[in-house]
């Protein structure tokens, strides 16, 4: 993977034609629909301006300083604004690289309340280095309130909420009313392990309670996986609910994806981005909050009120709100329509002013 990634960088960097961008930090290339999504919403936004897809490495390093025209840079979407220094390092040598760099949607991790332990000297230090980092960017829009409000505490400021970067594939119109199934609900689930909101074993009872209610009431359900290592859980969950009959693996096409999705009544998901694509297409949603992220995210398209952390996760409750949005299915679309609509318009106008920026004098 890492010698793919370093001929990417060299192809890229030597091979597309001017004006080129850096994008650092980026997951896009491992077989994750949401990084796969946020990769081709930023060059849809940034159409004209070609991606570099900067690399570790010193030969890449190298390389980068020596290559014209590379002298611009985007911080990769997702949650890349956090605590680990060994990514804050190649970011800064990209950074310092360039002379304009960029923040476009990115989210910043939340450790209020959070398990993941970070001793107080090296959140200071990292806190020190962002804020250089990101008091030199022509411009820093981040995917929610709750990221905004994590930099400006940390003293940075002309922070804007812009949503999440994969708004900007949302669907133009609502969909048709005739479109939509019956009674089919669509379920995501990812691994609960690590740095997560309650037990594994706990969440995946919880899926098996609902999926057996939803089954039970007649509905149909369809699993959607988007991330490889999420089919084992997902298999075990659907077959031991008896609702195994569908289950769609999606990793890179969000097509395919929203496409499916589109037809469905209601959208359960765990996994950020399987809840993103499935508002941008208009589907009443319950995101299961399993990081602070997914929050953020909810918050920006005023959509707190279906958010559900994993760890009070209880089948019966979400069952209810199922069954609560279908009844308002068109007036929560239409609400989720006017929301996303704002923050991809107001992307699109920051994305056309931000070209004119970074392209002047070259």
């Amino acid at each position: 993977m890492k010698i793919r990634k370093k001929i990417r960088f060299f192809s890229q960097a030597l091979l597309q034609a001017d004006p080129k961008m850096v994008y650092v930090q980026g997951w896009h290339g491992h077989n994750n629909l949401g990084d796969e999504a946020i990769y081709s919403a930023l060059r849809k936004l940034f159409n004209g301006i070609n991606f570099v897809d900067f690399t570790k490495g010193t030969e890449c390093k190298f390389a980068a300083r020596k290559i014209s025209q590379i002298n611009r840079a985007i911080l990769g979407g997702g949650t890349t604004i956090g605590y680990k220094l060994s990514s804050l390092r190649n970011l800064k040598y990209c950074f310092d690289m360039c002379s304009k760099t960029l923040v476009f949607g990115a989210g910043v991790a939340d450790l209020n309340g959070w398990r993941e332990k970070i001793d107080e000297s090296s959140q200071q230090k990292c806190k020190k280095l962002w804020k250089v980092l990101l008091e030199k960017c022509v411009y820093v829009g981040v995917r929610g309130p709750r990221s905004a409000e994590l930099l400006t505490d940390c003293g940075i400021n002309g922070v804007e909420v812009i949503g999440d970067p994969v708004l900007a594939l949302s669907r133009e119109q609502l969909p048709n009313c005739n479109s939509v199934a019956s009674n089919t609900v669509g379920i995501n689930i990812g691994q609960a392990r690590g740095n997560v909101w309650g037990e594994q074993d706990s969440i995946c009872e919880q899926y098996i309670k609902l999926a057996g209610l939803v089954k039970k009431a007649g509905w149909h359900i369809k699993w959607f996986v988007v991330w490889p290592k999420d089919l084992s859980v997902t298999r075990q969950v659907a077959t031991a609910s008896g609702t195994g009959d569908e289950i769609h693996e999606i990793y890179e096409d969000y097509e395919r994806y929203m496409n499916l999705i589109g037809s469905l009544n209601v959208f359960v998901g765990m996994k950020l981005h399987s809840v993103v694509l499935a508002t941008s297409t208009y589907v009443p949603s319950i995101m299961l909050e399993y990081q602070p992220k997914c929050r953020d995210y909810m918050r920006s398209i005023g959509q707190d009120e279906n958010t559900i952390r994993t760890d009070h996760f209880e089948a019966e409750n979400v069952w209810e709100l199922i069954t609560a949005l279908n009844s308002h299915r068109r007036h929560i679309s239409e609400s989720l329509f006017r929301a996303i609509k704002s923050l991809r318009e107001l992307q699109e106008y920051r994305a056309d002013q931000l070209k004119g920026v970074l392209l002047k004098n070259t």
